[in-house]
């Protein structure tokens, strides 16, 4: 029985876990190669293949493409020979894909105009893990080997469900730790709008998050741990 339940509990954990798949690096060189073989003009600097992956990125976060090329930067950094397109590149190819990507709606004026009479918005703080490799957990833990993931941490305005801060780490940097970083990407992308709350889990739960809040004047809506201490 209990290791039914068990084998149930890891299915559901699988369920929660974005992969995201760099096999095309593997591939980059032949996969230009064979793409510019028959081109006339100015040759390929990408391949289809990691163009395909940007717009997933794309479409999964609903980045517009300047944000895109941020997200591909820093990818870059942490995975071994991935380029990084410039954000025009990335808007030409990603346009010319044959399936049809949704581009972000922008709000009619009547919501614009109650979006600038709002004085505060809702903030929730969270952040997801993506998988570099398929490696399992045996190999993790025979051969000590990382599984190597890539933290996505994220906040978005709770109403619109806007996309107003990214950024991405590796997985041994802590969620508290870029804390600070996303309410600051918060003030300047709000521009003149306040935060009136910022939520987050557990994961979040510091005393440098807390008064951090309190210096900006936001109201903490950060899950507090069970184990908590109360003289703090």
């Amino acid at each position: 029985m209990d290791r039914e339940l068990s084998k149930y509990n890891r299915k559901l954990v699988k369920r929660g876990e974005f992969y995201l798949s760099f096999d095309f690096i593997q591939h980059w060189k032949k996969e230009l190669k064979e793409m510019n073989d028959s081109k006339r003009g100015s040759s390929y600097e990408f391949p289809h293949s990691f163009i395909e992956f940007s717009s997933f990125i794309k479409i999964v976060f609903n980045l517009p493409f300047r944000q895109l090329q941020g997200v591909c930067n820093r990818l870059s950094f942490y995975v071994p020979r991935l380029r990084s397109a410039d954000y025009t590149t990335l808007w030409r190819r990603v346009r010319a894909i044959d399936y049809t990507i949704s581009q972000q709606a922008e709000p009619e004026n009547e919501d614009k105009n109650e979006n600038k009479n709002e004085d505060k918005i809702i903030v929730a703080i969270d952040s997801t893990g993506m998988k570099v490799s398929n490696r399992g957990e045996w190999m993790r833990e025979k051969w000590k080997k990382r599984r190597g993931w890539i933290k996505v941490h994220i906040a978005v305005d709770v109403n619109t469900k806007e996309l107003l801060a990214i950024e991405i780490t590796d997985e041994r940097v802590g969620d508290s730790r870029e804390f600070e970083n996303l309410v600051s990407q918060l003030e300047h992308t709000l521009n003149k709008r306040k935060i009136k709350e910022v939520l987050a889990d557990a994961a979040h739960d510091t005393k440098d998050n807390f008064n951090f809040l309190k210096r900006k004047g936001i109201q903490s809506g950060i899950r507090i741990r069970k184990n908590a201490s109360t003289r703090s």
